[in-house]
């Protein structure tokens, strides 16, 4: 059961790799993530679940992404809901015609950690005019820790090389 005050987001893809990869970043991010392998799995969600955000797989069967993104936006209670399309094509005609479609934001896989949280901060956090700046977790800085006791640095720097330098 995941706190209905956190942000929820629905990911599908008939990938499973690329489905619990991205599961695990939007995790990272502070999302509660409901996969879906095919797009009738993602309208049955929509039926009980409004999400913050979708992300979408484009070559997918039965349903393609484009087709889903396409009933999502022509429902009512579902066309205000940012998809956000992924995949492998990163032709100008796709993006155009995802563009055309009305997606929020169109992401080319493999999926990079910097991308997917511009798109989310662009599409989940602009509308609520929120102060907050940075997801959760900003993937694109260095940790840096500052330690007070001389005896501790070197064992702690040694212990964290290579996770945080």
């Amino acid at each position: 059961m995941f706190d209905f005050a956190t942000k929820k987001a629905i990911v599908t893809d008939d990938n499973q790799a690329s489905l619990a990869y991205i599961g695990i970043l939007l995790k990272r991010m502070g999302f509660a993530v409901l996969p879906a392998e095919n797009g009738f799995e993602v309208l049955r969600i929509l039926k009980v679940v409004t999400p913050d955000v979708i992300l979408v797989d484009i070559g997918m069967q039965p349903i393609d992404g484009l087709t889903i993104l396409k009933e999502i936006k022509k429902n009512n209670l579902t066309a205000s809901i940012p998809v956000i399309i992924a995949t492998g094509d990163s032709s100008r005609e796709m993006i155009k015609k995802c563009m055309k479609s009305e997606c929020a934001a169109y992401l080319t896989k493999p999926v990079k950690v910097d991308k997917l949280h511009e798109a989310i901060e662009k599409c989940v956090f602009s509308s609520t005019r929120s102060n907050r700046k940075h997801l959760r977790a900003s993937f694109n800085k260095k940790c840096w820790y500052i330690i007070r006791e001389p005896h501790m640095n070197s064992i702690l720097r040694t212990s964290l090389k290579g996770v945080f330098m």
